[in-house]
């Protein structure tokens, strides 16, 4: 009798076979529902690795989970990638804003696979000669903005590198603004003369804003952490006020817009000491408040929220 040779696997179960690169020996995949597949690093490196991602494509094929990648628009994916993302609402938001304003109207109908460096080096100066997409349509983007755009596009990349969607990052070795160009440009603080005509035209002419500016020029407090803050945080006896949350706007595109309360910046709370003129504004703000409606005076009131 002869020898039996490797077991055959059934057409529909697909096969794994070896091919040679610069870098030695590969593995491809191949089955009839999405074709021959190669990849020279990660599953393709082993007989075992290819076999593995076989059987995870099969898997995922047989739950309506696979979309090939040759096929799926990039569009698609970083949308399917937002949507996944653990962060911050408005960081997700964010990401969402600059993906449809400023990478899919130019790559969202590029196949993920075959979107390449020179499309997105093309985006990047694009976007620096006139992305801008708000009342100023036209103009270029900052070097910040866009470097920031490229961090969001390359982020999105290197994850589909990592769930095997692609071989290799393509925004990887793409040429954005480099840190030195994306540089914030130098702060010009007001003078304590400049501030005190601000605050003197904000009592006059909007007296319903005062509070909140003189709260933010005489505390230091970041605006989200001025909108968060209730009147249980305050003790006008003790002239303290415990910064504990932050606030702050977050818009999507076409549900309206929403205020999300989170950590601090540092994540940490922190108690600050308020001078006797701030003292004497927020008892002002908070018997004007009250003589509103009682509620907007009670403990778990917003200091500065609008009812």
């Amino acid at each position: 009798m002869a020898p039996k040779g490797p077991k055959r696997r059934s057409p529909g179960e697909g096969s794994v076979w070896p091919y040679q690169t610069k870098a030695g020996e590969r593995w491809a995949i191949r089955h009839p529902w999405f074709g021959t597949r190669r990849n020279a690093s990660g599953w393709g490196k082993t007989k075992r690795t290819a076999q593995q991602a076989l059987r995870d494509m099969l898997t995922g094929a047989s739950r309506g989970e696979l979309v090939d990648p040759s096929r799926q628009p990039t569009g698609a994916y970083l949308d399917e990638w937002a949507e996944g993302l653990r962060l911050a609402p408005s960081t997700v938001a964010s990401y969402r804003k600059n993906i449809r304003l400023h990478i899919k109207p130019a790559l969202g109908t590029v196949p993920l696979a075959a979107l390449t460096t020179v499309q997105i080096d093309k985006l990047y100066r694009d976007l620096e000669r006139g992305g801008r997409a708000d009342h100023r349509q036209g103009e270029g983007l900052s070097p910040r903005t866009t470097r920031y755009i490229a961090t969001i596009l390359s982020a999105a990349l290197a994850a589909a590198v990592k769930t095997r969607r692609l071989a290799h990052n393509p925004a990887a070795d793409a040429s954005p603004p480099t840190a030195k160009q994306a540089k914030a440009p130098e702060m010009h603080p007001w003078t304590a003369g400049q501030l005190a005509v601000f605050l003197g035209w904000a009592r006059e002419h909007a007296p319903a804003g005062f509070p909140l500016w003189h709260v933010l020029a005489f505390t230091g407090m970041r605006r989200g952490e001025a909108l968060a803050l209730r009147w249980r945080d305050v003790d006008l006896d003790a002239a303290t006020a415990r910064i504990r949350r932050s606030a702050g706007m977050i818009r999507n595109a076409g549900e309206g817009a929403g205020v999300v309360e989170g950590d601090t910046k540092s994540g940490k709370p922190r108690l600050i000491d308020l001078d006797a003129p701030t003292v004497a504004v927020l008892r002002a703000h908070k018997r004007d408040r009250g003589a509103l409606a009682l509620q907007l005076a009670r403990d778990d009131a917003l200091v500065f929220g609008r009812h």
